[in-house]
């Protein structure tokens, strides 16, 4: 029966938990730039949404002016 040295399984040990948690760092760092660039759209979209409410709004009060004009005459 062959048996590994305990230095050589105490490095093994030690070197899977370094990969773990340099994969969990990995994951994590990943997610929080995802996070990060959600937040940004989100507010990119909230405000092209508020810009068109206004054109619109403009628009319409246009629109209603000319309109109201076109009825004097």
């Amino acid at each position: 029966e062959l048996t590994a040295p305990p230095e050589l399984t105490s490095a093994i040990q030690a070197m899977i938990i370094g990969i773990c948690v340099g994969v969990g760092s990995l994951i994590i760092i990943i997610v929080i730039v995802l996070i990060i660039l959600w937040c940004i759209k989100s507010k990119q979209r909230k405000k092209e949404r508020f810009e068109r409410t206004a054109s619109m709004t403009v628009s319409i009060n246009n629109l209603t002016k000319i309109d109201s004009s076109m009825r004097r005459t």
